[in-house]
């Protein structure tokens, strides 16, 4: 079982490295056009974000685990909140045929993430959460629209 996990994560990860040096000489040899920036952007604001969820899932698990049974939501919506921007990092990134559609689902998830996350102003992982998850909805919005103009 164990390896099987393993073969899997090595094959993400040469299709990963495949794809960013496609990617990179891309970049490298084309100038961006603004829809190709705006994925760009998108993609790295999803990276950006989705780290930030993992980080304050595990804040809320800790909080959890001590009693505060009011972080379980915001646990549940930090882990939901890192796949999906995951995922639309992914799609952003290369430009996939679904990027937009996948990054309109990411908005909204993280728009209740952050919303969520609000509800604990006092907590400052929790309020960084928040702010990364508005800042990574502003761009996938701004994503979207590029790429209803395209």
């Amino acid at each position: 079982m164990q390896r099987r996990h393993f073969m899997a994560a090595a094959g993400a990860g040469m299709a990963g490295a495949l794809t960013s040096s496609t990617f990179g000489a891309q970049a490298e040899s084309k100038p961006h056009s603004s829809g190709k920036q705006a994925m760009r952007e998108c993609a790295d604001e999803c990276y950006d974000c989705a780290e930030e969820c993992d980080a304050c899932a595990n804040h809320c698990l800790e909080l959890v685990i001590k009693g505060k049974q009011d972080h379980k939501k915001t646990l549940q919506s930090c882990v939901d909140c890192a796949d999906i921007c995951r995922a639309a990092g992914a799609a952003s990134a290369r430009s996939g045929p679904h990027a937009a559609l996948i990054c309109k689902a990411c908005a909204d998830v993280c728009e209740a993430c952050a919303t969520a996350c609000e509800k604990h102003s006092d907590d400052e992982m929790m309020v960084e959460c928040a702010k990364a998850c508005r800042e990574c909805a502003k761009e996938c919005k701004q994503m979207v629209a590029h790429a209803a103009h395209a």
